[in-house]
């Protein structure tokens, strides 16, 4: 039985295409992806604090890596997005995986 750990393989990274290489791309783009979740995926849930918006709280770059900070009503949630696909498992000094596979800033 796996525990979802043994399947995850660096070469599932996927290089985000060419226009997101610009941080207000990246930001207008992550941003619509969300909206759009609200919209359809999750439209009547009602467990969402709609009072919430849908926005970037930080950006900000740590290596060859984009960090970013997004608050949804569903979640507050740090997206990583690496200009290469890393080799091994490396993630960007001052980011760690604790035992429950969340990332931690220090």
């Amino acid at each position: 039985m796996s525990n979802g750990r043994d399947s995850y393989s660096i070469s599932a990274w996927q290089r985000y295409p060419d226009a997101l290489h610009d941080d207000q791309t990246l930001i207008d783009t992550v941003l619509a992806v969300h909206t759009a979740l609200l919209s359809h995926a999750l439209a009547h849930d009602p467990l969402l604090n709609l009072t919430l918006p849908i926005e970037q709280r930080a950006l900000r770059r740590i290596e060859d890596w984009r960090l970013l900070l997004l608050l949804t009503p569903w979640m507050l949630s740090r997206l990583l997005f690496p200009d290469h696909p890393p080799s091994t498992h490396y993630l960007p000094t001052g980011v760690q995986l604790n035992a429950l596979m969340q990332i931690t800033l220090y």
